[in-house]
């Protein structure tokens, strides 16, 4: 089976709203990310990115997973996606890891493999 791909904003709005910890934070934050605007990419990495890190505090690690893969599916698509560009500056480097040992493994137990080789990579981590 074929590796989902996200291309666009609105494939990318449509993948966090299919995940009910997302559509909840969007919902209770009242999310006005207008996916036509040409700043929308970093917007919605950005509410991703504080969804997980509220995640990450809460150490709802399972709830992770289904979030964590919106970055993998942004690279599938890789260049010709339109939200790939952002996905370092508005992202991976704001990305809160745990600090606790146990809390690092269990965030890597639900992180899907190219996040997990690109923070690795980024953050110079064996």
């Amino acid at each position: 089976m074929a590796k989902p791909k996200i291309h666009t904003r609105q494939q990318f709005r449509e993948a966090m709203r299919a995940i009910a910890v997302a559509r909840e934070w969007i919902d209770r934050q009242h999310s006005l990310v207008d996916v036509g605007d040409s700043g929308a990419a970093y917007g919605l990495w950005h509410e991703l990115l504080a969804i997980v890190n509220e995640l990450i505090l809460a150490r709802r690690y399972l709830q992770l997973r289904p979030l964590l893969a919106i970055y993998d599916a942004v690279e599938c698509a890789g260049v010709k996606g339109e939200m790939w560009e952002t996905s370092y500056v508005a992202f991976l480097e704001d990305l809160k890891l745990p600090g606790e040992q146990a809390s690092l493994r269990q965030f890597w137990m639900n992180c899907p493999p190219r996040l997990e080789a690109a923070l690795k990579q980024d953050r110079a981590i064996p």
